[in-house]
């Protein structure tokens, strides 16, 4: 059997992609079909990121396709994020939002991750409850304004 630096990257099919500015430059990341590796036991999805025409081509493996591909977005965010602090995504918040967010998994086992999901809930919840008062606010203030 090769070593896996060896094993040849079948990209296959896009089934994701996203255009990115660094600059002036485009950088372009495309997210391939994940495969089933050679030795039949694990998967590895493959990445493309293709900057001023050259493509870099990169693979993460999992037990699965779908380990696989939930890796891949962790690489990628990584990948970009280490690229240049400027690069930007037309959604994004800002130079450095690359539009790919942590997941909460963490290896210390399921109830350990399922308390942590629960924690962020809470604040996602309790930061929700705040903004729509916020808002709730400055409605009424404006209303009265506007009566004045």
């Amino acid at each position: 059997m090769r070593p896996i630096s060896e094993e040849p990257i079948v990209f296959g099919r896009v089934v994701a992609e996203r255009e990115y500015k660094v600059g002036r430059e485009t950088l372009l990341l495309q997210i391939g079909t994940p495969h089933r590796a050679s030795w039949k036991t694990d998967f590895y999805c493959p990445i493309r990121l293709v900057r001023a025409g050259k493509p870099q081509l990169k693979r993460v493996f999992g037990v699965d396709s779908v380990q696989a591909l939930m890796l891949a977005f962790d690489l990628v965010k990584a990948l970009l994020e280490t690229t240049s602090p400027k690069i930007r995504w037309f959604a994004g918040e800002g130079p450095g939002d690359v539009g790919i967010y942590k997941r909460l998994t963490t290896g210390l086992g399921m109830e350990f991750d399922r308390g942590i999901e629960r924690l962020v809930d809470e604040a996602v919840l309790n930061r929700s409850r705040e903004l729509e008062r916020l808002h709730k606010k400055k409605i009424a203030r404006r209303a009265k304004n506007g009566a004045a």
